[in-house]
């Protein structure tokens, strides 16, 4: 039966993997009887990692297995687990760069757009031969000092966002005063490159990168040959325009490297066996570490617009709620409009702040998607880091489950960006779905793409059900892409009076949308899709609590209720 083949491929690939001896030395072979019963409380048997294994079909090509050292605790309450090495000639091997060929990538992010641009330079940096860490910027401040290489690296790269009238984004406001008063030639020697994430719709365009760029510049930093300041532009091919300044700058530090960053329709890299081991994290199921590994160090409250998501998230409030009233229906059932009560539990709130909510993926989604991936989701596992080479942030609190993760912290009914796919496909054991896939990644596959994502509306986890081979993604791999697919926290205006309500308690007016339907694999049924925020809180019940936090808005009113107030809202 089909639990019992099941078994029998998961007891065979144990021993494609390891060589098993028992207690007293011997060698322990598989066996299989057609009718058995095993009763053995006390067997155990010693397990070593095979030397090399068979890849794919040719048998005459082998490779090593990543060499793994027992996971060993870290100060931090991180694991550490020995970096995989391969050295079979055959295999083609990535470029390797001198050891000096080693970069950390700033990066200043409003809404997170920012923090996942870093990470997808990272990764394709690493896949070239470059050690790269990713830090935000907040953390390039100390005291009075400014230390942009804190590991000795050759490069710095930046990826600063613009927010509000020019201003830098909030994780950044301190790096850049120290910036500013720092003394001539403080910088000097310096190697960097600078892309910046803005919106042309506004007067200040990009306004903090290009103060960022020319600030390195007077204190004697040498902008990397070649590479122009990005200037990534929010109402337009924000994606399209990175993909082509990191093509540049991968050109002109690793000469070679840009142009196979270019994505192609008939891509020669090695299936994804061969690919599985790269990047900075190991998945290591059911760990002995027991405390949370945050993204934030110490929780503390906000004293500033907002921070970087990963902040947010970990100083958000418990607010209940208190209710759920429906003002209006949609036509044609395709959505509502919704009063939201909530308690914010003794965080205080002004006229037209702004409440930030942090929504949680719905049930069946998460539960579809978990069978996608193939993979249990409620299992612990965590994060543990490969090596001692560069370091980062955990992409999410550890231990953890998959169902944690798919709920909250992966926008998965959201859309994915092109680079994302790109990464996927590579993954994708159907060779026509892979090279579809990349073929709708590609500059040539734009306009098709668009179609799909903007008015189609393509979600990621629509994007795993159109191609199931995308199931073949190792999963560690699928979650070091955390950051470029990230459940962002949702954002809404105070529509009530704090004089008239109390001051911690708000409600939000919200449009539920539910304007498309999911068609579940197999024809079962289709569940309705829409806004991910608006559905969670028009769903949720008296009494539940959902992560929010309160954002001070700059809009005031005049200390005297006598003087005339002109307001012009757009429709």
């Amino acid at each position: 039966n089909l639990a019992l083949e099941n078994l029998q491929l998961f007891v065979a690939s144990l021993f494609w993997s390891f060589e098993f001896s028992s207690a007293n030395g011997k060698p322990v072979s598989m066996a299989e009887e057609v009718d058995f019963t095993i009763s053995v409380p006390e067997f155990k048997v010693h397990a070593a990692i095979r030397e090399s294994t068979a890849l794919g079909l040719h048998r005459e090509r082998y490779r090593e297995l990543p060499s793994l050292a027992r996971p060993t605790k870290m100060a931090s309450g991180q694991v550490q687990v020995a970096k995989a090495k391969h050295s079979d000639p055959k295999v083609p091997a990535l470029r390797v760069v001198a050891p000096s060929e080693n970069w950390v990538v700033w990066y200043a992010s409003q809404t997170g757009t920012g923090e996942g641009f870093a990470h997808a330079l990272a990764s394709t940096a690493r896949r070239h031969g470059a050690e790269c860490s990713v830090r935000n910027l907040e953390k390039a401040t100390g005291g009075s000092l400014v230390d942009l290489c804190p590991g000795g690296e050759s490069t710095a790269i930046f990826i600063a966002s613009t927010f509000g009238n020019g201003e830098p984004a909030d994780s950044a406001v301190d790096f850049y005063k120290q910036l500013m008063a720092a003394p001539a030639a403080a910088m000097d020697g310096l190697r960097y490159a600078v892309f910046g994430l803005g919106n042309s719709s506004y007067e200040h365009f990009n306004a903090a990168a290009l103060q960022l760029d020319a600030r390195l510049s007077e204190l004697g930093g040498k902008r990397a040959e070649g590479v122009c300041v990005g200037l990534g532009d929010a109402s337009k091919d924000l994606d399209g325009t990175f993909d082509e300044w990191m093509a540049a700058l991968l050109d002109a530090l690793l000469p070679g490297a840009g142009a196979g960053n270019k994505l192609s329709t008939h891509s020669t890299e090695e299936p994804r066996l061969e690919r599985h081991c790269e990047g900075s994290w190991q998945v290591v199921w059911q760990p002995e570490v027991t405390a949370k590994l945050d993204l934030a160090p110490q929780p503390r409250k906000l004293t500033r617009r907002k921070t970087r998501i990963s902040e947010l998230a970990h100083s958000s409030i418990g607010a209940t709620v208190q209710g759920v009233v429906e003002l209006a229906k949609g036509p044609g059932g395709s959505g509502s409009i919704a009063e939201v009560t909530l308690d914010l539990q003794g965080e205080t709130y002004s006229t037209a702040d702004t409440i930030g909510i942090f929504p949680t993926n719905d049930v069946e989604c998460v539960e579809l998607f978990g069978a996608l991936l193939n993979q249990p989701l409620d299992s612990t596992f965590t994060m543990a880091p490969v090596g001692e080479g560069a370091q980062e942030d955990v992409p999410f609190p550890c231990p953890t489950t998959l169902r944690e993760v798919l709920s909250n912290y992966i926008d998965v009914i959201g859309k994915p960006s092109r680079r994302v796919v790109s990464k996927l496909a590579y993954f994708c054991s159907n060779t026509a779905e892979r090279e579809e896939l990349l073929a709708l990644a590609s500059p040539a596959g734009k306009s098709r793409w668009e179609e799909l994502a903007h008015r189609k509306r393509l979600s990621l986890l629509e994007l795993f059900i159109s191609y199931p081979s995308l199931s073949s993604v190792p999963l560690v791999n699928f979650l070091e892409l955390v950051p470029q697919m990230r459940l962002k926290p949702r954002y809404y205006t105070a529509s009530s009076c704090p004089e008239v309500m109390g001051s911690s308690r708000v409600t939000l007016t919200v449009k539920v949308l539910r304007d498309r339907m999911l068609e579940l694999p197999g024809g079962r049924h289709s569940t309705a899709l829409g806004g991910v925020s608006s559905s969670f809180l028009a769903s949720a019940l008296a009494g539940q609590v959902v992560r929010a936090f309160v954002q001070p808005s700059v809009f005031s009113l005049p200390p005297d209720p006598a003087v005339p107030i002109l307001m012009v809202a757009a429709g």
